[in-house]
């Protein structure tokens, strides 16, 4: 199994040059180069503006600590960049431990047109660069350095876009992937032996090809290994045993579990909602770090604030999604309707729900109080809610108008 050294702290790049990890030279940026790209919000780009009469801007990944059991192995750095109008990347990688050991990688980007330019990594103006390998040195604490510098752009001022950094080994996939082992010891030593001799990028090496193939593979053995181990062996399966899998069991499963999920509950999982606490952070990588002691006050009813989108708060939107199914195959009913707004309530989380048949039979109102809904305050009686309009947006029935109205306190 592939996966990503680059995790925990090093995978969080919240604020540009604030740490030793992430740190930039002769690059401007801001909250207001930051996007996402659809079609999945996991795809982050930071956007970066070199400055103006520098010949060389460079993005530098300082202290990328990698575990003992990657002595002696041969790293590989891949990501994405942006430039449609072209330009040249240099990416040099240090082995921390050793300094005449290192690898540089050059690549020309040519310019593209606007006309190309669909979502995502389908546009032809991102190019994917996977950087020559480096064989980690054997010391006690292995890490490496890696620094990406863009030069000769046409015009020195045009913002470039950098995403998905990723660090792993290029002998993951029989070393590390439990999915892939009896599959290894099929193949002919003669297609093991040319792979070990070929140590360039723009080679694509037989094992490296098999563990793409079965990256999703591993992923299914590990669910798999998951549902027997609980359920099995730690308690013993039998009729009547409190089902205990962090596969099939919300209260013990986590965030990507629960996403996949979701699926079978109708619906595609939602994680935030647009109209909570927003992310500050700049870029992430693999995981949602969240847990935040800044938050932004939406109310001057200091009770009415919305809670910060931590971890804790995903989790317990993605449990409740799949227990219900109200966002999903069980939408459209009036305790979907109830349940949805009362995410955005506190108190006694008094929703009303008024329909009229006769005159209006396609339209449905909710109401709540002001004082128990989430960044009200007195002066918006009578109006709407941006955040219970959101919540309810997944659980109202399909052809019906919805309308929501804060109510005076009790």
């Amino acid at each position: 199994m592939i996966y990503n050294r680059l995790v925990n702290n090093q995978s969080d790049l919240k604020v540009i040059n604030s740490g030793d990890n992430w740190r930039t030279t002769n690059f401007t940026f801001g909250d207001y180069a930051v996007s996402e790209l659809w079609p999945t919000s996991a795809f982050r780009q930071i956007g970066l503006t070199p400055i103006d009469n520098q010949q060389n801007s460079t993005i530098y990944i300082s202290g990328v600590n990698l575990p003992s059991t990657d002595i002696d192995r041969t790293a590989v750095f891949t990501f994405a960049v942006k430039m449609p109008n072209g330009g040249h990347v240099s990416v040099h990688i240090d082995d921390d431990n050793q300094t005449n050991n290192y690898s540089v990688h050059e690549t020309i980007i040519s310019p593209t047109t606007p006309s190309v330019n669909v979502s995502g990594l389908a546009s032809l103006q991102w190019s994917i660069i996977r950087c020559d390998s480096i064989v980690v040195s054997n010391a006690f604490n292995p890490s490496i350095s890696i620094a990406i510098t863009i030069s000769n752009l046409p015009n020195n001022t045009d913002k470039i876009y950098f995403s998905l950094p990723t660090v792993y080994m290029q002998s993951d996939a029989w070393t590390d992937n439990p999915a892939m082992k009896p599959l290894v010891r099929q193949i002919p030593r003669a297609f093991l032996d040319i792979d070990a001799t070929v140590q360039t990028a723009v080679s694509t090496p037989f094992i490296r090809l098999l563990d793409v193939c079965s990256h999703n593979l591993d992923d299914v053995v590990g669910k798999t290994i998951d549902f027997q181990y609980f359920d099995q062996v730690e308690r013993g399966f039998a009729a009547g045993v409190e089902m205990t899998s962090t596969l099939v069991e919300t209260p013990r499963a986590e965030i990507p579990t629960l996403s996949w999920l979701a699926k079978f509950t109708g619906t595609i999982p939602v994680t935030r909602f647009l109209a909570s606490l927003p992310d500050s952070n700049a870029f992430i990588l693999d995981s949602s770090v969240l847990d935040s002691s800044d938050t932004l006050r939406f109310s001057s009813y200091s009770e009415l604030n919305p809670p910060a989108s931590t971890t804790l708060e995903q989790l317990k939107l993605l449990r409740w999604q799949i227990d219900n199914a109200y966002y999903g195959r069980n939408a459209g009913t009036k305790d979907a309707l109830s349940s949805a707004a009362s995410l955005m309530l506190i108190g006694t989380k008094y929703v009303d729900i008024d329909y009229d048949y006769e005159n209006e039979p396609f339209v449905v109102n909710v109401s709540t109080y002001w004082n128990e809904t989430f960044g009200a305050d007195e002066t918006m009686i009578g109006q709407e809610s941006q955040f219970v309009m959101e919540a309810l947006a997944a659980a109202k029935p399909v052809g019906v108008k919805l309308t929501h109205t804060l109510l005076p306190s009790m």
